[in-house]
Order: structure tokens, then sequence, then C-alpha cells
């Protein structure tokens, strides 16, 4: 527009540090080069952060777990499961979901709101229960035939 005058910020780099002139208040940044090499080493940290963070929930999660599980669940100590206790988890999964399914079924209630029929102690097993299925159909946990 006529007669604005356009503000210049004196700025100094987050990335290299050399001074610029901005004309946006919150520029942080001389160059897109130092833009991109700022987001790359960022998005890095943010990965190894997440990372560590994994390491820590599975060490919480293998002391909550009981025995039968423990070792599948820990990838760098065991990678497989025995084809036995691989029946076992499933065939208790499946008979918990079917009684949970067959009480909301006397609700008169779809199948599929079984969800909300899970007692307290199935509720606990299906959490300790789900992570080892999950990592065993994903190809995380090799299943010992």
């Amino acid at each position: 527009m006529p007669g604005l005058k356009k503000v210049r910020y004196e700025k100094k780099c987050d990335e290299c540090g050399s001074p610029f002139v901005a004309s946006m208040k919150n520029a942080r940044f001389c160059s897109g080069a130092c833009k991109a090499r700022w987001s790359r080493e960022h998005k890095k940290s943010i990965i190894k952060s997440q990372a560590e963070l994994i390491k820590v929930q599975r060490k919480i999660f293998s002391s909550v777990i009981p025995d039968s599980g423990a070792a599948a669940v820990d990838q760098k100590k065991v990678q497989s499961i025995s084809n036995q206790l691989w029946n076992s988890l499933l065939g208790e999964f499946t008979s918990m979901k079917k009684a949970c399914e067959d009480r909301a079924r006397k609700n008169n209630e779809s199948e599929y709101a079984w969800g909300r029929y899970v007692t307290q102690d199935e509720d606990r097993r299906f959490k300790e229960i789900w992570p080892i299925i999950k990592d065993c159909c994903c190809g995380r946990i090799k299943i010992i035939r």
C-alpha cells in the first residue's frame, strides 16, 4: 500500500549465527538452506527421544506382564515365542472376547459393542495379551513352530 513504510528487523540466524535483515518480526533463519538444516537436525533429535521413550515403555511393560509373556515382548533378548504359548494366548484372547460378545448380545446390543462388557480382570488380561499378539501378527516376534 502506498504510504506505508516497510519495517526491517535486525536478526541473528538461529542455525548459522550470521546477522541478517528480516522483513518479519518472527523470522529465525537467514535463508531456506539454514531453515532446512535446522529442521533436519531437529527431526533427528525428536526421533532419538522417541526411541528412548519406547525403550523405557518396554522396560515398564516387561515388569508388569506375567512371566509367560515377558520374554516375548522384549525383542532384544528374545525374538520368538513357542507355538504352545502362542496358541494359549490366542485361545485365551478369543474366549474372553467371545464371552464379552455374548454379554453384549444378552443386552440386545450388537456383538461389535463387546468392549462395553469387559470385566476388570478381562480388561487387565487384554492389556497384557494384546501387545504380544499384535507383535506376533506384525512379524516383530517370531513363533517357533
